[in-house]
């Protein structure tokens, strides 16, 4: 429903539909425009300092705001550092009291205390910003992802990912006890914890990701890192690359690390998984049905309001009783700097939340619904300096009624554009079986590319709503896709561990090409190359492609010439041409083998 805004009255009851009128500049930010921190916590300053509190009373107070307190009154921040920084000094934290935490690349987590925010931001050097710890967001006994993929033939046949290390990253395990006693996950497993929380808290989201991996490679061995923090998951990355992790399955997502693609912590790190020889499953993200990105538009007015179409300054979002709605913005900042805020507003204009953070700053805010009944609310965008530039918004907890966009819609770090990181979108394991071409059957949410820099995402799809032990109504969303793609994916390669990362990553592509590429053909920005699906399982299986270019032979990637395979096979095994083709080499097949073609009819020695 279009509506333009009319002013802001601080402090108003929610009540109806706004009315059409135009809307005068928001109120003043209170934190001064040159302060490098973020506004929230400049308000939880405040706040902190405007009365005593009761024990505990602060604290659930500014975690309806996104910010971690501890007991000892230090909220937990990240300091940010521009590209090609080191991290600030510890003794920058511990000058005002505060706990350092841990620290990777250009970035810092520490505990500080929320009376001193503003001093420690006052003090960084030129550059640096202080803002909330960039926590990941979650893309939401046998279950039905094995059969969907294929990979029930590659487990039940012996390739169930022994020899290989599988690694999940996630917030909280809370469960893994009782799914351990149920036979649901591996015993035993290493576990590494950077966070302040014990493993089995902060939700049992980690714990389903681990069920589903485990059900298509239940040989792998296991490594559970559990994270608060983008700078968190660097190290774990570091620690999986150490201990010679093979697949990392990763089902939260960051919606501001950057806008150009490899912007931020989230990308560098999985990149760095990538160039260390691993395969990484990543959600692509449940924000299709709450996305948008466009240009700044003011509209026939001079508010500077943004239009999110003519005469219409906000998106209608409904916020349920109980819920807490959260909103992210970043814009292009390439060749310029730009300042725009974020607003939340109820019905008569009063202000539910707002973000006011300085030059060429992301954007983000939060609300909880604590009226008693569902609320619609009222998102939106004000320029304060700068010209036109394109944004975009994220949100989770709420509704929309108009204006979502689900192109480009793939979250951090599904824009990292290192071949072997797969963004996995998701399709429901019902319409898994559909033939090349069918369309309509990506899940609603399931993020759509491309990316910010024209990447084409999201790479392919995997099962959703797999139901396990944890979440026997079935687990949704892409933070179910995801693990269902990294445990086929090790189970397919523990078929043939001799084979490079890059021949799998190859493989598993033309596979999902050949038999699932739903709706255009070819490469795409809903399907990718279409759903991860596995050829029938047979051992000792050699590939043979001339598509791949292996001219030299080499073993470690599907082989050129059939006479090499034969000569690599053991017998008993199988030459698996694919996808058929043309092999006019003469071929003397002196050894019992098995010689099948995935596809178009194979020629041998013509």
């Amino acid at each position: 429903m279009g509506r333009a805004l009319a002013c802001l009255l601080l402090g108003a009851a929610l009540a109806g539909p706004l009315a059409a009128q135009q809307m005068p500049p928001p109120p003043a930010p209170a934190m001064p425009r040159d302060l490098p921190m973020e506004f929230v916590h400049f308000d939880a300053e405040r706040l902190a300092l405007s009365q005593d509190w009761a024990p505990g009373a602060l604290r659930a107070e500014l975690a309806q705001r996104g910010i971690v307190l501890s007991e000892d009154g230090l909220a937990h921040v990240t300091i940010a550092g521009p590209e090609g920084a080191v991290a600030v000094p510890a003794r920058l934290v511990t000058s005002v009291g505060g706990r350092d935490d841990v620290a990777w690349r250009r970035w810092r987590d520490a505990w500080v205390p929320v009376t001193r925010l503003t001093e420690l931001a006052r003090s960084l050097p030129a550059g640096h910003f202080l803002g909330r710890v960039q926590a990941p967001w979650p893309a939401d006994v046998q279950g039905e992802g094995t059969a969907a993929i294929n990979s029930d033939g590659y487990r039940d046949g012996g390739a169930d990912g022994t020899g290989l290390t599988v690694a999940i990253i996630d917030g909280g395990y809370d469960g893994l006890t009782e799914a351990w006693e149920n036979g649901d996950i591996p015993s035993p497993y290493t576990w590494i914890n950077y966070t302040p929380h014990p493993l089995e808290s902060q939700g049992d989201h980690g714990t389903a990701c681990v069920e589903q991996v485990y059900d298509h490679a239940p040989g792998a061995d296991y490594r559970l890192y559990m994270i608060d923090s983008a700078t968190d998951l660097g190290l774990a990355v570091a620690d999986a690359a150490a201990a010679g992790v093979d697949v990392i399955s990763m089902s939260v997502v960051w919606p501001i690390a950057g806008w150009e693609d490899d912007a931020g912590a989230p990308c560098a790190a999985v990149n760095e998984a990538a160039a260390n020889g691993m395969l990484v499953f990543i959600s692509a993200g449940n924000f299709a049905e709450c996305h948008w990105q466009g240009d700044y538009d003011p509209g026939g007015d001079s508010s500077a309001w943004h239009d999110f179409q003519y005469g219409d300054e906000a998106i209608d979002v409904v916020v349920a009783d109980g819920a807490e709605a959260a909103f992210t913005m970043q814009w292009n900042t390439v060749g310029d700097i730009y300042n725009y805020d974020l607003y939340l507003l109820d019905a008569s204009q009063a202000v539910l939340a707002s973000s006011t953070n300085p030059d060429n700053h992301f954007e983000s805010l939060s609300w909880p619904n604590e009226t008693g009944a569902d609320q619609t609310a009222y998102l939106c965008v004000h320029r304060v300096s700068g010209g036109i530039t394109e944004f975009e918004i994220f949100s989770g907890g709420c509704a929309w009624q108009q204006h979502a966009m689900a192109w480009s819609s793939v979250a951090s770090p599904g824009n990292a554009t290192a071949p072997n990181v797969f963004a996995v979108g998701a399709v429901p394991w019902g319409d898994y079986g559909s033939p090349n071409g069918t369309d309509g059957i990506l899940a609603g949410y399931s993020s759509q590319g491309p990316s910010n820099g024209g990447m084409t995402l999201p790479d392919l799809c995997a099962p959703t709503a797999v139901t396990c032990f944890t979440a026997p109504w079935g687990m949704g969303g892409t933070s179910c896709s995801a693990p269902c793609a990294a445990g086929a994916a090790a189970a397919f390669w523990s078929a043939d561990p001799g084979l490079h990362v890059d021949a799998v990553r190859w493989l598993i592509l033309e596979q999902a090409g050949q038999w699932r590429d739903w709706g255009d053909w070819g490469n795409d920005n809903v399907y990718g190359r279409g759903g991860m699906i596995l050829y029938e399982f047979a051992p000792h299986t050699v590939w043979v492609s001339r598509a791949y270019g292996n001219v030299a032979d080499d073993p470690a990637y599907p082989l050129y010439t059939v006479q090499y395979a034969h000569y690599c096979a053991e017998t008993g095994g199988r030459l698996l041409l694919f996808p058929g083709g043309v092999y006019p080499e003469a071929v003397n097949l002196s050894r019992e083998l098995t010689v099948e073609t995935t596809g178009p009819e194979a020629v041998l020695g013509e």
